[in-house]
């Protein structure tokens, strides 16, 4: 199967592999398609709503503590921490 993606999905595509978040543009649209048809939001169930909710809040509440750590530094330690070349 080929799929042709518009010029800007393919820019993005490309720019996460260039991060190291996939070996290639095609494992990484497998991923992202199987995320997707995994994905099924009716499964959740009111707990897991409830739990999403209050990560959000406290997200939120170190956010504007000044608690909150960059998603960039987040990476970059998470990355270091086990052995994930960019």
């Amino acid at each position: 199967m080929n799929i042709t993606l518009r010029p800007d999905l393919e820019k993005r595509v490309i720019e996460k592999v260039k991060q190291g978040d996939a070996p290639n543009a095609d494992s990484f649209v497998e991923q992202a398609l199987k995320f997707y048809l995994d994905y099924d939001a009716d499964e959740m169930d009111e707990e897991d709503v409830r739990e999403a909710r209050e990560a959000i809040d406290e997200a939120r509440q170190q956010s504007l503590s000044g608690e909150a750590v960059s998603a960039e530094d987040f990476f970059a330690e998470f990355r270091a921490k086990h052995g994930i070349p960019r």
